[in-house]
Parts: C-alpha cells; structure tokens; sequence
C-alpha cells in the first residue's frame, strides 16, 4: 500500500483549524465549581503521598486533569464538570506522568490500579 504511492497524501481534513479554537474556546466555559475544583487538587496532591508512588501528579498534571474533564463534561453537551468526570479521566491523564516506587514495580503494581486506588481515597464533593 505505501510501495507505490503515499495514501496520505490523499487524505482531507476532518476539521479546520477554526474548528478546533472553537472546540478549545467552548471547553474553556465549561463551569468548574470550587468543590470540584478543590477535588481535582486533592486528587492530584494524593498521588504525591501514595506510599507506592515514587513521583505523583505534578501541577501540569493536575490542570491536564481539570481541562480533561471540562472536555469530557462538553462532548457529553454538559456546561459543568461534575466528580465522576474527574474519576473517568484521571487514570487517562494520570497514569503516564507519574513513576511507580521500585517495591511497586516489583509488586506488579500497574499505574491504573494506583491511580483508581487514590481516587477512592479522596472524598467526593456532595452538592450542599
């Protein structure tokens, strides 16, 4: 297929270029509340004091994880980001940006079980 001629060449755009500040400008409005927000912190600053993981979320992480969310809450056409959007994305987002410590490695520990292993130890906010 690629011997004789270059398939790529032949490919058109799925979306322009104004179509994807468009869908960065209506992730951008997507509302998170101070709870939820205050989450994604607690979230994040869990993984820097789970014993089996040697290097956790950083605050480039964390605002990864807040924005994944706001993107995950407007393709399901929502203008919020309710606490299971944060407990979806942060084995997405989470997992390749943190270092599991030697003991975990050995134990065969994957960064998905960890990663869910935090999210359950981080209360979630309950609307007041």
């Amino acid at each position: 297929r690629f011997r004789l001629a270059d398939p790529l060449a032949d490919l058109s755009a799925a979306v322009t270029p104004a179509d994807v500040i468009l869908a960065q400008d209506e992730r951008r409005r997507v509302l998170v509340e101070d709870t939820v927000r205050n989450y994604v912190v607690q979230v994040a600053r869990a993984t820097r004091k789970h014993a089996e993981i040697e290097l956790g979320a950083s605050p480039r992480a964390t605002l990864a994880l807040y924005q994944s969310a706001q993107a995950w809450a407007a393709i399901y056409g929502r203008d919020f980001v309710l606490p299971d959007d944060i407990k979806f994305m942060a084995p997405h987002v989470l997992t390749h940006r943190m270092m599991l410590s030697p003991q975990a490695q050995l134990r065969g520990r994957k960064p998905e079980d960890l990663i869910a292993a935090v999210v359950e130890t981080v209360p979630v906010p309950v609307e007041g």
